[in-house]
């Protein structure tokens, strides 16, 4: 078709996928964060998927797809993501043109809906897929369902169930269509019945329906609750300055106020312009619709969550924008571009907010920082993992030790305990990269069994980093040093006492718990480790080696009281 012939949304979704590209680059530089560890331990065969088959499209058939196809390239993970989210912006503009909306309107509601910050955590969080993908097929769903004759009104059926296998919260998609937009009444009908008794086969086949217990992630209620949640979810948009609006993941009665915001806007707007009031009230409804699903959750509120519902919202915007630009498109133009560069700060402030000590504030990315620094350290390593390892925690900086306890050192910055173990999911997703691990385990500190005798020892530092110390008793003498050079030297001649009970006359391991002891400043303990070197070297049976041993101690315990033992 010559370019002279395309609609004008057509010509200018191209500038579209270039705005989407620019802004979201950065996503293609976070790791697998998670849940994503969850599902790539599933789809690479080392554990089981669970039965049913609730989100089975988003979960068990993107993952094992995307594992087969892009291993452990999280960068095309994410490239696919944004591919889907393209999608949907051109859905929009497709069901814009159904609706009969003017020229540019669904282009800018295609433009609304890709730059606003709601899709940040669908697109940086791999797992996010079931967002994207669940709004996709819902969208597509909608396209149909405002189309003509019986196949699209069975290919609308189809498209709406897909959406329920990505993710449930799109139950209602075809009811509220059936309900308030245009189309044959009969048709309407159908598809609006028929999209109910799917959803509610569907919701009941993948447990949606099963009472969550208190304390549950996704534990219910249908009280004050519901208001709570909808007046937070609208206070988050009306705050469009704060980069982080659900850091907590619940709602918030203080923002209570900030929530009526939009509802006021709305009002005012519904009362200003006549002709629009009808499509106001459509838009509202359908927005309620679609929410109703998330929220009677008790916790677990997440901005994404509107990913899907401010569809129509971003509709009616498009139409507003464009009718209001009609004799000045550079207005338009100049509205979308603000708006972009502002959702493109937003973004730039989240990605990189600290809690401090280095900590991301944004849990996943956090998650996937630490997981992707441990992974490369590992694989830069001198020795690759393997077989049984143990890997202590916390062991960042010279202000902490293994130990659950934190301690300032003299001169030491104190820095926040980062847990690697919870990124690697206690160290389980290293067995995606490292074939060779058998069985991974996080402690503060070795294990009171013989167990580490057989494992391949690591520890923790910086932002999330693993170092190799060595095999069972090579590793363990490796974290005493360490540790001596740590500032450590009590912790360090706990290990060297650990090996002494193995090797009780080995005497390099007597000269070296003698020379920590004198360094924690213990000299009783080092002046009887010097008596018992100084009887096995007396024996006519000692080696040099013992001899050595003994006569280097001493020395460091003359130079330690400044006199002669």
């Amino acid at each position: 078709m010559p370019l002279r012939k395309l609609s004008p949304d057509a010509k200018l979704f191209p500038a579209l996928v270039l705005l989407a590209l620019a802004l979201y680059a950065p996503i293609l530089g976070v790791f697998f964060s998670l849940d994503d560890f969850e599902f790539l331990l599933r789809a690479s065969g080392q554990e089981p998927w669970p039965d049913g088959i609730r989100r089975i499209l988003s979960t068990r058939l993107f993952f094992s797809a995307a594992w087969g196809l892009f291993a452990e390239r999280a960068e095309l993970y994410h490239l696919t993501q944004l591919l889907l989210h393209l999608a949907s912006s051109w859905m929009i503009i497709l069901i814009a043109r159904r609706l009969k909306l003017v020229a540019m309107a669904g282009v800018t509601a295609a433009a609304l809906f890709l730059v606003t910050p709601v899709a940040f955590t669908s697109l940086h969080w791999i797992s996010g897929i079931q967002e994207l993908s669940m709004a996709y097929f819902a969208l597509l769903a909608a396209w149909l369902a405002l189309g003509k004759g019986l196949k699209s009104a069975v290919l609308s059926l189809i498209a709406f169930a897909a959406a329920l296998l990505c993710k449930e919260s799109a139950a209602l998609l075809l009811p509220a269509m059936a309900m308030l937009l245009p189309g044959d009444r009969l048709r309407r009908l159908l598809l609006g019945a028929g999209g109910l008794v799917m959803a509610a086969i569907l919701l009941t086949l993948v447990g949606a329906f099963t009472p969550k217990f208190s304390g549950d992630p996704y534990e219910t209620g249908y009280g004050m609750n519901l208001l709570w949640n909808l007046l937070s979810y609208l206070a988050w948009l009306a705050r469009p300055w704060d980069y982080f609006p659900d850091r907590v993941p619940q709602f918030q009665k203080s923002l209570a106020p900030w929530g009526l915001v939009l509802p006021a806007a709305a009002l005012f707007a519904y009362l200003k312009f006549k002709s629009a009031r009808a499509s106001i009230l459509k838009v509202a409804a359908i927005f309620l619709l679609l929410l109703l699903p998330v929220l009677p959750l008790l916790r677990h509120s997440y901005l994404y969550y509107l990913y899907l519902p401010l569809v129509p919202l971003w509709l009616l915007l498009g139409e507003g924008l464009s009718r209001a630009s009609v004799a000045r498109k550079w207005i338009l133009l100049v509205s979308v571009s603000l708006i972009a560069l502002g959702s493109s700060w937003l973004a730039s402030e989240r990605r990189h907010a600290e809690l401090g000590g280095g900590l991301l504030e944004d849990p996943m990315i956090r998650y996937a920082q630490l997981a992707e620094n441990a992974v490369e350290s590992a694989t830069e390593s001198e020795s690759a993992p393997e077989g049984d390892m143990l890997i202590l925690v916390p062991f960042l900086g010279e202000s902490q030790t293994l130990g659950d306890r934190l301690r300032d050192l003299e001169g030491g910055q104190k820095v926040q305990f980062l847990p690697v173990d919870r990124a690697l999911l206690a160290g389980r997703a290293l067995r995606l990269f490292f074939p060779k691990v058998n069985h991974v385990e996080f402690a503060y500190e070795v294990p009171t069994d013989d167990k580490w005798r057989s494992q391949h020892i690591w520890w923790t530092f910086g932002q999330g980093q693993l170092g190799v110390l060595g095999f069972g008793e090579q590793g363990r003498h490796a974290l005493a040093r360490l540790l001596f050079e740590k500032g450590e030297p009590t912790r360090a001649a706990h290990e060297i006492q650990a090996l002494l009970n193995l090797h009780p006359d080995d005497a390099n391991l007597l000269y070296d718990l003698g020379r920590l002891e004198l360094a924690a400043q213990n000299s009783e303990k080092a002046f009887e480790i010097l008596k018992r070197l100084e009887t096995m070297a007396s024996h006519e049976s000692a080696d040099d080696n013992l001899k050595r041993a003994h006569l280097d101690l001493q020395k460091l315990y003359q130079t330690h009281l400044g006199k002669a033992p």
